[in-house]
């Protein structure tokens, strides 16, 4: 939980996604929740044996999902050439210079921060267009079936933050090296790799027609490697969310054995006093 107007916040800090302050009790400190558990009264072995189990399927989802990334269609030997690359930048930089116009030579560059539109979890791939909408009044839709919204993406990125505009870049949840969407709030306008149905209700949009540019013949001829690749993909990733699935009933089922030894009044009381120590809460 974060608090951007007060640069402070509360990070879990439970393995494996351990945050370590950068200057214990200056920047940060320690909050030890463990001290409400009764830990004499736990079952070790029923512990190991869980987190055993739990790991395994954590580590056959990370399996499936580096598959079903190396399947992706986009990236398909010969369907791209460098002069479609230079046709969709082109195009990027066209609509930024109507939209945000030139950079000034002296302008101060923009600030650039990540955001997840979407994930895949144990309930499959979610997507979350209120984020889009929180921004965004018009959206830019970008054709992504032969991996140039990429292209694209990079170049109103760069071309914004030149232009002292700060931008919410979203990685694709899948392949986090590429980008689903670029967002740029101060001017209401939004970019995004997917379909009409990504859009949320109420946004105008002009759609980007970006897989023309590729030779449609050599798309032609790749086709039927694609539709392969991306039914495979497929099955990967629903393989990845059974796993996902697997490992969230078993993390369940961990924290059904912690339940009974905690002191749960103890740690409100605690937390309502620290609150209130905690500047801005």
């Amino acid at each position: 939980m974060y608090f951007p107007q007060k640069h402070a916040g509360f990070f879990d800090g439970t393995a494996p996604h351990t945050v370590e302050p950068a200057l214990f009790g200056a920047s940060g400190e320690y909050l030890d929740l463990g001290a409400f558990c009764r830990t004499e009264a736990l079952d070790p072995a029923r512990i190991r044996a869980l987190n055993a189990d739990c790991a395994m399927f954590r580590l056959r989802a990370q399996q499936y999902l580096t598959a079903a990334a190396a399947l992706d269609p986009r990236a398909t030997p010969g369907l791209v050439f460098p002069e479609d690359r230079e046709a969709a930048r082109r195009r990027a930089k066209s609509v930024c210079t109507r939209e945000f116009g030139t950079p000034p030579k002296d302008a101060k560059s923009g600030r650039c921060d990540r955001l997840f539109l979407s994930a895949v979890t144990s309930e499959g791939k979610i997507f979350f267009p209120d984020t889009v909408a929180a921004h965004c009044a018009r959206v830019y839709l970008l054709d992504d079936g032969c991996g140039l919204a990429e292209e694209f993406l990079h170049t109103v990125r760069t071309h914004a933050v030149r232009c002292g505009l700060n931008v919410i870049s979203c990685p694709d949840a899948l392949i986090p090296s590429r980008t689903q969407a670029v967002l740029v709030p101060s001017r209401g306008v939004g970019f995004l790799a997917g379909t009409a149905a990504d859009v949320p209700d109420g946004l105008s949009q002009r759609h980007i027609r970006l897989d023309v540019l590729p030779d449609p013949e050599r798309q032609r001829t790749l086709r039927r490697a694609m539709r392969s690749d991306a039914r495979q993909q497929q099955l990967a990733l629903e393989r990845a969310v059974e796993q996902l699935r697997m490992a969230a009933l078993l993390h369940n089922e961990l924290e059904a054995v912690y339940r009974p030894c905690m002191d749960f009044d103890a740690l409100s009381a605690f937390t309502e006093r620290y609150l209130k120590t905690f500047p801005g809460v």
